[in-house]
């Protein structure tokens, strides 16, 4: 009798994956899970699709920064990477909404009010972290969406 196997999967740790490979993995099947191509996926996340395809095929080590946008895009909530890599299991976050609320342009806004409204509110360390994840994530999606602005801006004056 001849039976053939596939050994590709396996790591050379007695079938035990690296933490890298298993977020890898899981990155891959939660994209796959949601239906999302890689470009999708990278610009849900506000980072480069190069980027994204590094972290999936193991050749990027990303920056917590990075992370945060691709918990958002997975629609994970912060702190799964993290969870991954210490053998954990990523927890379900919020579902990114379809469309953003439209801006209110028109409305004041005083930076420094709003940030002593926060520091008001004297919140416990963790829940500090957790806000300050989530605030990476818009900064990760501003200068994404500043870079397609950039981007663009060229071809709208040709």
């Amino acid at each position: 009798m001849y039976v053939e196997l596939d050994l590709a999967g396996l790591s050379c740790n007695h079938g035990r994956m690296q933490p890298r490979e298993r977020l890898a993995q899981e990155i891959r099947g939660r994209r796959r899970e949601l239906r999302l191509s890689l470009r999708e996926a990278a610009k849900r996340a506000g980072i480069a699709r190069n980027t994204w395809s590094g972290v999936e095929d193991e050749t990027r080590i990303a920056q917590d920064t990075t992370y945060a946008g691709i918990e958002a895009a997975l629609e994970w909530a912060p702190g799964s990477i993290e969870a991954i890599l210490a053998g954990g299991n990523p927890t379900p976050g919020d579902p990114l909404p379809e469309t953003l609320p439209p801006q209110h342009l028109d409305e004041p806004f005083d930076l420094d009010e709003e940030l002593e409204r926060i520091q008001a509110l004297d919140l416990p360390a963790h829940l500090r972290l957790r806000l300050m994840r989530r605030m990476t994530q818009f900064y990760a999606q501003a200068q994404a969406e500043q870079r397609a602005q950039r981007k663009a801006a060229p071809s709208q004056q040709g």
